[in-house]
């Protein structure tokens, strides 16, 4: 009896039959870092490698990698896989911005009661700094001149005009 197997694959990624370079023992050779990827060698020959970081880095700062190989029959639908696997990943996104609504729906009328307070601050300060406005320049009316002071009086006056406007 055969198992079917599911395996999430990161990527796919193309090399040539005759590529002999270490780039792929580089963790930046790998579009999306650590993981199972889909690797097409030539045109007939398919293998998974599933890359894992080896945490030592060289001189230019590249991080070494190393990965274990399983070869995959010719038989194996490969292309398949990779359709499933991104309609499944665009699933996992559809889901993801559903819930991302449903949250700010569910804030709105939160955010809503915070904007209608704020509305009322600001009113309430521009207010506030009307009132000092004219308390200012009711002293001000009162012949306070620069450097001579301010007189009892007209402080009283002062203060008597911003507690009336409160």
């Amino acid at each position: 009896m055969k198992k079917e197997i599911r395996i999430p694959i990161l990527g796919v990624i193309e090399e040539s039959e005759t590529f002999t370079g270490n780039e792929r023992y580089f963790l930046d050779y790998y579009p999306h870092g650590e993981g199972v990827y889909l690797v097409k060698i030539g045109s007939c020959s398919r293998e998974l490698r599933d890359v894992h970081i080896r945490n030592e880095k060289t001189p230019n700062d590249r991080i070494k990698c190393d990965f274990a190989i399983y070869p995959i029959r010719s038989s194996a639908v490969v292309e398949e896989i990779k359709k499933e696997h991104e309609a499944t990943l665009k699933d996992y996104i559809e889901e993801c911005c559903v819930k991302i609504l449903t949250s700010v729906n569910a804030n709105r009328d939160d955010v809503r009661n915070v904007d209608e307070k704020m509305s009322v601050l600001i009113k309430q300060l521009a207010s506030d700094i009307t009132c000092l406005k004219e308390a200012l320049n009711s002293i001000k009316e009162d012949g306070v001149a620069p450097g001579k002071g301010i007189s009892e009086k007209t402080l009283l006056g002062a203060l008597e005009i911003v507690t009336k406007r409160q």
